[in-house]
């Protein structure tokens, strides 16, 4: 019995000295190397962990957030002191709406060109300056069509002060993607812009997304570069791996960099800007319900179309 405990117990000190000398060895690379090299590692490490894909995907964000971006958390405080500013310009821009008497108006389309469709679910002050942002610099005819998805703060109140769009309203949250569809339902234009209601448009975004779809009928799907509030690239067009993973390129960078001013075909591009012919929208099934309530739905109607001899084009004006 002696002997057999004594080699239970030298083989447990084997052990944890290998995983000592493991974590010694992870923690020089880890030390050591560049970005690149320790976005690798914890990529490899992550992967070969005994989780779930969720616990995996939480493993990965630890890891990046605090072992390959030594810069991230700066970058991070400077993105909250930005969404902050922008919170509080909607907060004063809605209450100046409210308090007026004025009404926003918007222009009448017969045949609309393009129709926006935005999904509100609170957070009035922000979609306020989404909607507003249409109103400012959509350069074609268009209509705005508006699903709000049984919001509860002050969001009806500001949509009775908006005159000339089509409203949508569900008692109840539907989600993202069924609320998308119940708008495509509805839209008159040519084509549909999925715009977040946490996006703002900007000037020449919607006539130089739509000089895409001029040049034959093989694109299927325009997306556009992405800013954070505090002006570094959300994404300028996003990957897809081959573990199903999905990545916004760029994230955090300069937006002005040449490898995200060109126009190229990417694997798909996010439903915060995402413009598509309504026909083809409609011939291959929208966004598809097994993605409700929401997330990915964007992704795999990208992928629709590219299984479809679609391509999806993203555009950096």
């Amino acid at each position: 019995e002696y002997a057999f405990m004594n080699s239970a117990a030298q083989k447990l000190k084997v052990l944890i000295a290998r995983q000592v000398s493991r974590l010694r060895t992870l923690r020089r690379a880890l030390g050591s190397g560049n970005d690149e090299d320790r976005l690798r590692i914890v990529r490899f490490v992550a992967s070969r962990l005994p989780l779930s894909n969720a616990g995996k995907q939480i493993v990965m964000i630890w890891g990046l957030d605090h072992l390959v971006d030594r810069q991230r958390r700066a970058w991070r405080s400077g993105l909250i002191s930005a969404q902050r500013r922008w919170d509080k310009e909607g907060h004063e821009r809605l209450q100046q709406l409210l308090a007026g008497t004025r009404e926003l108006e918007f222009p009448a389309a017969v045949s609309p060109r393009i129709s926006f469709v935005v999904v509100l679910r609170n957070n009035a002050h922000l979609s306020l300056l989404s909607i507003e942002s249409v109103l400012r610099f959509a350069d074609l005819s268009y209509e705005l069509i508006v699903v709000d998805n049984g919001s509860t703060d002050l969001t009806s109140a500001m949509l009775g002060r908006i005159k000339g769009i089509t409203i949508l309203r569900n008692a109840t949250n539907a989600g993202f993607g069924p609320a998308c569809m119940q708008a495509a339902a509805a839209a008159n234009g040519e084509y549909l812009c999925f715009l977040n209601n946490d996006a703002l448009l900007t000037e020449g975004a919607i006539s130089s997304a739509l000089k895409n779809f001029d040049n034959g009928n093989h694109v299927g799907a325009v997306g556009g570069r992405i800013l954070l509030a505090n002006g570094t690239l959300q994404e300028a067009g996003s990957i897809l791996w081959s573990d199903g993973s999905a990545l916004g390129y760029g994230r955090g960078d300069d937006p002005a960099l040449p490898q995200y001013n060109f126009r190229r075909p990417v694997d798909y591009c996010s439903g915060v800007f995402l413009i598509t012919p309504k026909r083809i929208f409609d011939q291959l099934g929208g966004f598809s319900d097994e993605f409700a309530p929401a997330y990915y739905e964007d992704a795999d109607y990208c992928m629709t179309l590219w299984h479809n001899g679609f391509s999806v084009v993203y555009e950096p004006l």
